[in-house]
């Protein structure tokens, strides 16, 4: 089935609508999720730091990025422990 300009056009424009309505929800969130846990965004910013090690190092040739690997895989379980997300009560909307 072929779509007119004006078919895709208008399907694009809900696409996107869609996609503008879906990040501000994800946005919103996430500021909760900040605000009930503050040590989230230090482990975040850790992450993000280990992450850049780690693709520096990978370029580099260098052996010691398991190790980095290690370090993220293990603060990222950390974020998702249930200990540490009790404060947040999931909601299903």
């Amino acid at each position: 089935m072929l779509l007119t300009n004006s078919q895709y056009e208008h399907l694009m424009s809900h696409y996107y609508h869609q996609q503008l309505k879906d990040n501000f929800i994800l946005k919103k969130r996430m500021k909760e999720v900040y605000d009930a846990i503050p040590q989230m965004n230090e482990l975040e910013n850790r992450i993000r730091t280990l992450s850049v090690q780690h693709a520096a190092s990978r370029l580099k040739g260098q052996t010691d990025s398991i190790d980095l690997d290690a370090e993220i895989d293990k603060i990222t379980k950390q974020k998702r422990s249930p200990a540490f997300c009790s404060t947040v009560t999931r909601r299903t909307t």
